[in-house]
C-alpha cells in the first residue's frame, strides 16, 4: 500500500511539473505564431509561467498524453504495479488471488520443505530407506556445490523423447546420487545403448555395490538368468508339500511339542503328524495338505502364465485365436516338463528346464509333430498339460500348422545359442538385492526388438522374486529400497498385470521409474485404461521434453490453471475525440502452455523439468546435466570381473523321444505282465 501511495505522489508531482513545462511551451509557441510577419522574432517571456492559462493548457496536455499512454497496450496495470498484461511485472503473470483456479509453481522455500534438501558432500552420511529417493533437483550452485532434493516413497513417470536430454538430465544423476548416499539402495536398470553400464559401473563398484550385467547383446559375456528357474523351484515345493505325513497309532500325549489341531486321538486310533501339527482326524490332515499343495500349484501356474504371456503377447486383437493357441501349446509343454520332473527315470532336472529345451521340443515338426503328440501321451487325463495340449494338437492338420507357425515365431530368439546359454542357468539372486547394495544393468540391443520381450520377462520375474523375499520377512517388506530405472519403457512388450505390480510394490519398497517418449506410447502398449491406472499410481510425473501434442496438452492440464487480470481498450470510428472505453477483466489460462512445454529444453537452456507430485503445486526445477557436473564419477568397471559363459547344449539337452520310449514303452508292456 505504501508503495502505491509513493507512486501516486510521484505521478502527481511529475504531472504538475510537466503541466508547467508543456503550458509554457504551448503559450510560447502560440506567441511565436502570432508574431509571424513581424520583426520581433522569438521572444521568451518567463512571466508566462505565472499565468493561470499556461497551467490550464499544460494540465490539459498532460491529461491527453496520460489517456493515450494508458490506452496503449496494457499500461494501466503497469502504472499501478499489477504487471504488464499477461506477462505482468518483470515478465510475471498478474495473478488474481483468491480465485477458483489459482495453480502456481512451488517457491524455493516450499520445495525445500516438501522435498528434503542436501549438499552432495552430506549424501554419504544418509542411512536408511527413508533418506534417499528420486532426485527432484540436482544443480550446482555458485560455489560449485551440488544441491539435491529427494522425493522419497513414490513411483515416477518421466516423459522424455529421444534427444530431449533425459539421460543427462535425470537418469545419470539419479544413478550417481543413489550410489553416493549411505542408504545402499539397490537398482535394476534397463540400458538400451549400453552407455549406463559404461558410465556408472566403476563408481558403484567403488561404493561397495555388487554390480551385475545382463547383456542381451553380447550374451557370452553376461550374467546368466533362467526365467523358468523360479517356476521349477515352486513345482518342487508343490511336490514336497505332499510328503512328510507321518501316521501314528501310539499316544498323542507322547508328543507334547505337536500342536493338537482337533483334539487328542483315542488310544490306539490312527492319527497323523504333518508340519508340527497332530491331526486326530486323518481326513482333515489330507484336506489341509491338499489345500496347501493346490495353493502352491495355483501360484506357480499363474506365474508361468504371466511369463508366457510376455513371451507370446496377443498382438492381433481382431483375431487372437492363433496367438492364444500358441500360448496354450507353450504353456502345456512347460507343464509337461514339470510333470516329468516327478519321474526320476526321465532326468528332468532344473538345468534342463529352460527355453533351449522348450524350443527344441516345440520345433520338432517331423512326421506332422508325431513326437510332440506322443509327448503328451501316457499322462493323466486330469493333467493340466494334457488338457491344454488338446486345444492345439487335436486340431486339423492345417489349423495345427498355423498354431505351430506362430509358436515358432515367438520362440525364434531361442535359436540363438548365446541367448540359450544366458537363459540356461541363474547367477542373479533376487535375495542379494535385499541383502546388500546391488546394481544390475540390463543391456538391450535397440536394433533387435525381439529381445525386448526377454527384458520384460526379467522385470516381471525379478519383481515376483522380490515380493517373495519381502513376504518372508517379519515386516513383509524389503530392508532396503529397490529402484527399477526403466529407460525406453514404452518400447518393451506389455507386462501383464503391471498396474497391480506398482500398486503392490509400494508397500514392499519396490519403486518403478519409467521413462517414456509420450503418454500415447504408454497407451499403445497397455491400452488407455491400464495406462491411466499406471499414471495415477505414479506419485511423481516429470516432463523433460516431447513433441507429442497430446502429451503436452495432458501435462499442461495436469499442472492446472490460474486466473489472471487483463485490460483492453476500444474506440468507435467516427466518434468523438477521446471517445474510448477502458475495461479490465479476469480470464483463466494454463499455468504453462503446451507450446511452452515443447520449448522447455533447447540449445540455449538444458536440464529443465516440470514435476507434478501428489498434493503439491507443480515444481519448476533444474538439473545440472551430468556432463557438466564434475562431482559425478563416470567410468566403466573392470570387465574381468564378469565371467564368460559357453553354452554346452549336449549337457542340458532333454530328448523327448527318449522320454516317449521310456514312458510309452512301459505302458505298452504292462498288459503282458
Amino acid at each position: 500500500m505504501l508503495k502505491l501511495i509513493r507512486k501516486i505522489i510521484l505521478i502527481v508531482a511529475g504531472a504538475v511539473v510537466l503541466s508547467g513545462v508543456l503550458g509554457f511551451v504551448v503559450k510560447t509557441s502560440m506567441n511565436l505564431i502570432t508574431d509571424l510577419g513581424t520583426k520581433k522574432g522569438l521572444q521568451v517571456d518567463a512571466s508566462i509561467l505565472l499565468q493561470p492559462t499556461t497551467w490550464g493548457i499544460g494540465a490539459l496536455a498532460v491529461l491527453l498524453i496520460g489517456i493515450i499512454y494508458l490506452l496503449s497496450g496494457n499500461n494501466l496495470d503497469d502504472v499501478f504495479g499489477h504487471g504488464k498484461g499477461l506477462l505482468g511485472k518483470k515478465g510475471k503473470v498478474d495473478v488474481v488471488e483468491g480465485s477458483l483456479e489459482n495453480s502456481r509453481f512451488l517457491t524455493d522455500k516450499e520445495r525445500d520443505r516438501y522435498f528434503p534438501g542436501h549438499d552432495y558432500t552430506e549424501l554419504a552420511k544418509l542411512t536408511g530407506p527413508k533418506n534417499d529417493g528420486i532426485p527432484v533437483r540436482a544443480v550446482l550452485d555458485k560455489k560449485k556445490n551440488l544441491q539435491i532434493n529427494f522425493l522419497n516413497g513414490a513411483h515416477s513417470l518421466i516423459i522424455g523423447a529421444t534427444g530431449s536430454g533425459k539421460t543427462t538430465t535425470f537418469i545419470n544423476p539419479m544413478i550417481q546420487l543413489l550410489g553416493a548416499t549411505g542408504c545402499g539402495s539397490s537398482m535394476i536398470m534397463t540400458d538400451p545403448k549400453g552407455e549406463l553400464f559404461s558410465l556408472h559401473s566403476k563408481f558403484l563398484t567403488e561404493r561397495g555395490y555388487k554390480v551385475l550385467l545382463l547383456d542381451l547383446r553380447d550374451t557370452y559375456s553376461s550374467s546368466r538368468w533362467n526365467p523358468l528357474g523360479g517356476i521349477y523351484d515352486m513345482y518342487q515345493e508343490y511336490i514336497a508339500a505332499g510328503k512328510g505325513i507321518v501316521a501314528h497309532r501310539d499316544s498323542m500325549e507322547d508328543y507334547p511339542d505337536l500342536e493338537k489341531v482337533d483334539g487328542v486321538a483315542e488310544e490306539g486310533a490312527l492319527w497323523c503328524e504333518w508340519k508340527g501339527k497332530a491331526y486326530a482326524d486323518t481326513r482333515r490332515c489330507q484336506n489341509e495338505v491338499a489345500v496347501a499343495r493346490q495353493k502352491i500349484y495355483d501360484e506357480m501356474y499363474e506365474d508361468l502364465n504371466d511369463l508366457i504371456s510376455v513371451i507370446c503377447p496377443i498382438e492381433n486383437e481382431k483375431d487372437p485365436v492363433w496367438e492364444k493357441g500358441a500360448r496354450s501349446i507353450i504353456m502345456s509343454t512347460c507343464l509337461a516338463m514339470l510333470e516329468d520332473s516327478e519321474d526320476e527315470r526321465l532326468g528332468m532336472t532344473k538345468d534342463k528346464f529352460n527355453f533351449f529345451n522348450l524350443n527344441k521340443i516345440l520345433t520338432n515338426s517331423e512326421n506332422e509333430f508325431a513326437a510332440l503328440k506322443d509327448y503328451f501321451e501316457g499322462r493323466s487325463k486330469l493333467s493340466q498339460a494334457y488338457t491344454l495340449s488338446r486345444q492345439v494338437l487335436s486340431a486339423a492338420e492345417s489349423t495345427l500348422s498355423s498354431y505351430m507357425s506362430i509358436t515358432f515365431d515367438k520362440l525364434n530368439m531361442f535359436n540363438d545359442q548365446g541367448l540359450c546359454g544366458l537363459t540356461s542357468a541363474t547367477d542373479v539372486d533376487a535375495a542379494s538385492f535385499a541383502k546388500e547394495p546391488t546394481a544390475l544393468f540390463m543391456k538391450i540391443p535397440d536394433e533387435k526388438d525381439t529381445r525386448h520381450g526377454l527384458a520384460a520377462v526379467f522385470i516381471l520375474c525379478m519383481y515376483k522374486a522380490l515380493i517373495k523375499v519381502a513376504s518372508a520377512t517379519e515386516e513383509l517388506t524389503l530392508p532396503r529400497n529397490v529402484y527399477f530405472i526403466l529407460d525406453e519403457f514404452g518400447n518393451m512388450p506389455k507386462i501383464e498385470k503391471f498396474d497391480k505390480m506398482i500398486t503392490v510394490g509400494r508397500s514392499r519398497k519396490i519403486w518403478f521409474n519409467m521413462v517414456v517418449q509420450s503418454y500415447s506410447q504408454l497407451s499403445n502398449v497397455y491400452g488407455n485404461e491400464v495406462a491411466d491406472i499406471v499414471k495415477s499410481n505414479c506419485g511423481m510425473k516429470m516432463f523433460i521434453g516431447s513433441n507429442d501434442i497430446g502429451t503436452c496438452e495432458e501435462f499442461s492440464k495436469l499442472c492446472g490453471n490460474m486466473t489472471v487480470r487483463t485490460t483492453s481498450t476500444s474506440s468507435s470510428i467516427g466518434g468523438k475525440t477521446g471517445d474510448m472505453n477502458l475495461s479490465s477483466q479476469t480470464q483463466v489460462r494454463p499455468l504453462i502452455y503446451p507450446s511452452e512445454l515443447q520449448m522447455l529444453n533447447n540449445k540455449e537452456s538444458t536440464g529443465n523439468a516440470i514435476i507434478v507430485t501428489f498434493g503439491n503445486f507443480p515444481l519448476k526445477t533444474k538439473y545440472t546435466p551430468s556432463y557438466l557436473c564434475p562431482l559425478y564419477k563416470m567410468g566403466q568397471m573392470d570387465l574381468g570381473e564378469i565371467q564368460s559363459n559357453m553354452f554346452l547344449a549336449d549337457e542340458v539337452f532333454y530328448d523327448i523321444e527318449e522320454r516317449n520310449d521310456t514312458v510309452l514303452g512301459k505302458a505298452e508292456a504292462s498288459p503282458a505282465t
